[in-house]
C-alpha cells in the first residue's frame, strides 16, 4: 500500500474518531489490479478506537497495455459502496447489519471501515465447503435473518440513501440493467424457439405479470444487497454482517429474498440446500421482512412476488451465459457448472409454481424446459450436489 493512502487513511479517521491516529503494518486481504483490501494495525490513536481497520482501495487508472484487465469497480460502484456503509451506519442498529463505515476519498478510491475479522468472525463460504453441518445450518440462518432485517430498517428511507449518493456526485442514479429485467419477455421468446417449445399463449400475459412485479415493488421497495452471497457476509458473535454494497440500490425485496428458494442465483458458491433447510431459511426472511413490510404476511402477494423474483433469475442466467453456448460446451463458475445452475434453478422453478400456484403456464413451461435440458445433458453431467456439509456421510 502506497504511503500516502496510509496517511490519507489515518488522516480521515482523526476526524471521524476526533484525535490523532496513525498507522502502523497492514497485510493484503485480496485483491487484484484494480481492486485492494487491506487491513491495517492502529498504532496510535484516542481512547476506545479499534486495534485494526479496513482499508478498501479502488485503482480507477484505465488499463495502459492492451489486453490489460479492466476495472473491476468504476467510481460509480465505489460511490454505491460507500453510500451503502454510510447509509446503514447511520441506522444505528443495535445489531449492526454491516461494518461501520469510517469514511474515504472519492478522488483517489478508497474506503475506510470498521474491521468485523477478528478471531470469533466466520466466514459463510468457508463453512459450505467445510464438514460441520450444524454450523452451516446457523450461519445460513443468520444471513436471512440479517437480509430481512436489511429490507425491514430501510423501508421508507430511499430519499436518504439518494441524498447520500448527490453528496458524493451521483446526481441522478441509477439501477444496473441486470435488475430492471426488461430482458424477461425477450429471453422467454429467445428460449422458447431455441428448444422449439410450444407453451401455452398465456406465458407472455404472465410473464409481463412478472416484469410489473419486480418493476412496481410498492410496498416491497427496500434497499436491497443484490449480491448477498456466502462471500459477502462474516458471521461475528452470531449475527451475520453484510459487505461489499457495489450492486446495492432500492428494488423490489423478493429479489434478496428468493436466495434461499433459489439458491443464490448471483453468486459463485452455488450447490444444493437441504429443503427442509431453504424452507426454514425463507421462514426465517419472512419472519423479519413483516416487521417493516407488513403485506409480506400475506401469502396472496408474499408467494406471487417470490415466484416472479425466482422467474427473473433463472431467465437472467441465460442472459449471462446463452443456451447456444451451453449447447456447445457447459463452464465452470464457482463450485459448480452452470449447465447445473440452469437445471436447478428451472426444475426449483417448475416445482414452487406446481406448489403455490402462481405463474401455471410458465411454471409448465419451465419444468418442459427442465426435461429437455436434462435429457441432452445428463449423465454427461451431474445434476446439482447438495453442499458439502449436508452430503451423506460414506
Amino acid at each position: 500500500m502506497k504511503a500516502e493512502y496510509a496517511s490519507l487513511a489515518g488522516q480521515i479517521l482523526a476526524k471521524t474518531w476526533g484525535g490523532p491516529v496513525r498507522l502502523g503494518d497492514y497485510e493484503e486481504m485480496k485483491g487484484s489490479k484494480r481492486l485492494i483490501v487491506y487491513r491495517c494495525a492502529v498504532k496510535e490513536a484516542p481512547n476506545g478506537s479499534p486495534a485494526t481497520v479496513i482499508i478498501k482501495h479502488v485503482n480507477y487508472e484505465p488499463p495502459r497495455q492492451p489486453g490489460e484487465e479492466p476495472a473491476e469497480v468504476t467510481p460509480a460502484l465505489i460511490a454505491k459502496d460507500w453510500a451503502g456503509l454510510a447509509f446503514l451506519s447511520e441506522l444505528d442498529l443495535d445489531e449492526p447489519l454491516a461494518p461501520r463505515f469510517y469514511g474515504g476519498s472519492m478522488e483517489v478510491g478508497l474506503m475506510v471501515l470498521e474491521d468485523l475479522g477478528g478471531t470469533s468472525a466466520t466466514r459463510l463460504d468457508h463453512l459450505l465447503q467445510g464438514d460441520d453441518p450444524e454450523a452451516a445450518e446457523t450461519a445460513l440462518l443468520a444471513l436471512m435473518r440479517s437480509v430481512g432485517r436489511l429490507h425491514t430498517a430501510t423501508a421508507g428511507k430511499e430519499g436518504r440513501y439518494r441524498a447520500i449518493l448527490k453528496d458524493l456526485g451521483v446526481e441522478q442514479p441509477t439501477d444496473f440493467e441486470e435488475y430492471n429485467f426488461s430482458f424477461l419477455r425477450p429471453s422467454l421468446e429467445k428460449l422458447i424457439n431455441i428448444l422449439e417449445l410450444t407453451p401455452s399463449p398465456s406465458v407472455f400475459a404472465e410473464i409481463e405479470q412478472v416484469y410489473r412485479i419486480m418493476h412496481e415493488p410498492g410496498t416491497f421497495l427496500a434497499y436491497v444487497h443484490g449480491d448477498p452471497c456466502p462471500d459477502n457476509c462474516l458471521l461475528v458473535d452470531g449475527q451475520m454482517r453484510l459487505f461489499d454494497f457495489e450492486l446495492s440500490f432500492f428494488r423490489h425485496a423478493l429479489l434478496d429474498g428468493a436466495d434461499s428458494r433459489f439458491h443464490f442465483p448471483t453468486c459463485w458458491c452455488v450447490n444444493r440446500l437441504p429443503e427442509d433447510l431453504w424452507r426454514r431459511m425463507e421462514n426465517t426472511y419472512r419472519a423479519e421482512l413483516v416487521k417493516g413490510h407488513p403485506t409480506a404476511s400475506d401469502d396472496a402477494i408474499f408467494y406471487p412476488a417470490l415466484l416472479a423474483a425466482g422467474i427473473g433469475w433463472s431467465l437472467a442466467l441465460l442472459e449471462w451465459q446463452s443456451l447456444e453456448s451451453l449447447f456447445e460446451k457447459d463452464y465452470d463458475w464457482g463450485t459448480s457448472t452452470v449447465r447445473q445452475r440452469v437445471l436447478l434453478r428451472f426444475d426449483m422453478t417448475a416445482r414452487s409454481v406446481a406448489e403455490l400456484g402462481y405463474f401455471p403456464a410458465l411454471g409448465a413451461l419451465f419444468g418442459d424446459v427442465y426435461k429437455k435440458l436434462r435429457d441432452r445433458w445428463v449423465p454427461e453431467i451431474e445434476e446439482m450436489p447438495l453442499y458439502r456439509p449436508f452430503r451423506p456421510k460414506s
